[in-house]
């Protein structure tokens, strides 16, 4: 780094002789100095702190030789699925229910899930509709106490209903009954969303008892969801 001088090298007019000399011999002492101090602030500057190269391990060359830590496991995030369609998709009109003239067939759709939290005790499944009899909502299907190692429900079972079919116990829907009730809006409204919500809870599979209506489900349930996820489908007619 070439650094300026602080004298000119012309003479200075007024000095010379011995003065002049002394002022040669400090000319030479004041760069230098400059250049030290310089070279001290960009140590500063360029240099880590200590700790910094404690935290670096710079300091620690025993901790270079330790092996390098197992890679993560990793671990699926708790998620609800439609295998025959993606999300937001529409639902077949089989999934629709067969009353009146709703066309369906009253099948529930297959679900899937993975990722069931730890602490889990029991599992609950809340099928419905936002937009039904005018933004009050709809229920659809409700069960509870469902074992956490259950990974979900076939094509049509939700009708069946029973603990011999379906594990846990049946809520009471919208229409009155214990088992899946499938969607059946207004003819010609834009489609519903029928949402899929999955619950873990940290209550036993038998806390709860059977017939349990929404409100009451979501009352009985607070302060013991430990996980949820959930999907949403899409009907009209």
């Amino acid at each position: 780094m070439r650094l300026p001088e602080i004298f000119p090298h012309a003479s200075l007019p007024g000095i010379d002789g011995p003065r002049r000399r002394r002022m040669r011999r400090q000319r030479g002492v004041v760069p230098v100095r400059l250049a030290v101090g310089l070279l001290a602030v960009l140590a500063c500057l360029t240099s880590p702190p200590a700790a910094a190269q404690r935290a670096s391990g710079a300091s620690a060359p025993a901790a270079a030789s330790m092996p390098p830590p197992p890679p993560a496991t990793s671990v699926p995030s708790f998620t609800i699925v439609t295998p025959d369609a993606p999300a937001g998709a529409m639902l077949g009109r089989a999934q629709a229910n067969r009353a009146r003239d709703c066309g369906g067939e009253n099948l529930s759709p297959a679900l899937s899930w993975q990722g069931t939290p730890n602490g889990a005790r029991s599992l609950a499944l809340l099928v419905f509709d936002p937009d039904g009899q005018q933004g009050g909502g709809v229920v659809h299907w409700l069960r509870y106490g469902i074992p956490p190692d259950v990974l979900g429900f076939e094509l049509g079972t939700g009708e069946q209903g029973g603990g011999s079919v379906l594990p846990g116990a049946g809520g009471r829907n919208t229409a009155g009954t214990d088992v899946y009730a499938g969607p059946c809006p207004p003819m010609g409204e834009t489609p519903h969303h029928y949402v899929f919500q999955l619950f873990a809870l940290d209550l036993a599979p038998d806390a709860l008892p059977p017939g349990l209506d929404r409100a009451a489900f979501i009352a009985a349930s607070r302060g013991h969801v430990v996980g949820y996820t959930s999907v949403a489908r899409r009907y009209a007619r």
